[in-house]
């Protein structure tokens, strides 16, 4: 690939959900400029092949600010957000044309079934491969996948549906057959919802049935917060107060997506990684590196910054690796890992600095707020007002540090 940042064609940009708008504008208004601006791959948006066209297409997708300030959403869609084959197919093939023009940007072809049959999965990624995608994504994790399966999967889960990729036992199979049936590189999509250590188990599942790489995470099934002025009902504008089950978007992902990156590379190194999820300043793609990802989907930083961001996102990285002096993102790539411990090895090889370090107050920036000792702490204490710490009582655990809003605490080693 030309650069590790990549994008997917899903997000707000697929043709169907915006079905009045002709294909050629979302082609020049976006897909034309991520390649402009540098994207190292392009990712379809899901195709479904088999029993899709039973299900309705929702032609808008209603979003609720968390907060303000604060780069994330929820989303009230997931049940109905895959597009009809032959609208994903019409983008496929666009998106195929514009990517071949370029050697070095492949395009990836996220597939899914709703069915935990193989056949379906595997008939869909026969159509892409023909139609000459360059990798194949098992998805096995996006929300509407669960709610469509409630039709044909075993009692025990028919009340709720689930997502393949919390479950070990039915995708194994999936990306064995998968994997046989095509001769391009086959990956997993893999859900957060699967939790640790199930992310583990999902991960195996889709080594030992030759996935290539895996992809994490993009969002995270969550219920909006209510609203409290308006008798607890949801705070979606077009859902008439419900709530509905949906997804979670925005930077909070990002934290998902480096335990997903460190865990694969500390278990499964084999492995290559696409990471993303909740990317939205430059800083977190070289985070991700940091934990193993050889890639980086990058779609919420563009919601948040504009397609640009993926150009200034190059160039911070360049310009990161000249002033530490990686010549290359080998040199970079996964030096985080080496770091990441169990809690209890890390106690026990620190415990010795643990034991020297007491708060002290910078009392030039101290203003008397008395937060830190008005807490949990004790032995921070106010004297008129400044606050201070009693060193006998002070263990170093940092919490005073955390909280202060002057940053008028330090933690300092004592003899």
């Amino acid at each position: 690939m030309r650069s590790p940042l990549g994008v997917g064609s899903k997000g707000l940009c697929i043709n169907p959900w915006f079905p009045e708008t002709p294909i050629e504008h979302v082609r020049d208004k976006l897909y034309q400029k991520w390649l402009d601006n540098g994207v190292g791959f392009i990712k379809t948006g899901t195709l479904v092949t088999e029993r899709n066209e039973d299900f309705e297409r929702i032609r808008y997708s209603p979003w609720a600010r968390v907060a303000p300030g604060v780069e994330g959403f929820f989303n009230a869609t997931s049940h109905h957000m895959m597009g009809r084959q032959q609208d994903t197919l019409r983008v496929f093939e666009l998106l195929r044309e514009m990517t071949r023009c370029y050697e070095d940007v492949p395009l990836i072809a996220s597939i899914a079934a709703p069915s935990i049959d193989i056949e379906p999965w595997v008939k869909t990624a026969k159509v892409v491969e023909d139609r000459g995608a360059d990798l194949i994504e098992i998805n096995s994790a996006s929300p509407c996948t669960g709610a469509q399966l409630q039709a044909v999967l075993p009692p025990e889960y028919a009340k709720w549906g689930t997502m393949i990729g919390c479950e070990p036992i039915l995708l194994r199979p999936i990306v064995e057959a998968v994997v046989k049936a095509v001769k391009i590189p086959v990956g997993v999509k893999l859900s957060p919802e699967a939790g640790y250590p199930g992310i583990l188990r999902a991960i195996h599942a889709s080594h030992e049935g030759g996935a290539r790489f895996v992809d994490m995470f993009h969002t995270t099934v969550a219920i909006a917060p209510p609203d409290i002025d308006n008798e607890g009902k949801g705070p979606y504008l077009m859902t008439d107060g419900w709530n509905p089950i949906g997804m979670m978007l925005g930077e909070w992902n990002s934290y998902q997506c480096f335990k997903g990156a460190a865990l694969t590379s500390l278990h499964f190194p084999q492995l290559e990684i696409f990471s993303g999820g909740g990317i939205t300043k430059s800083s977190q793609i070289i985070q991700a590196i940091m934990f193993g990802a050889g890639a980086v989907e990058v779609m919420s930083g563009i919601m948040f910054h504009g397609n640009s961001f993926i150009r200034k996102s190059l160039t911070f990285l360049q310009e990161y690796m000249k002033k530490h002096g990686y010549k290359t993102l080998k040199d970079l790539r996964g030096i985080g890992v080496q770091y990441v411990k169990p809690a209890e090895e890390v106690f026990e090889k620190t415990r010795h600095l643990h034991l020297k370090m007491k708060a002290e107050t910078d009392l030039t920036k101290c203003d008397g707020c008395g937060i830190c000792s008005d807490n949990i702490c004790p032995a921070s204490y106010m004297e008129g007002r400044v606050s201070k710490v009693d060193p006998d009582k002070c263990n170093g655990c940092g919490v005073c540090v955390l909280i202060c809003p002057k940053e008028a605490r330090k933690l300092v080693f004592q003899d």
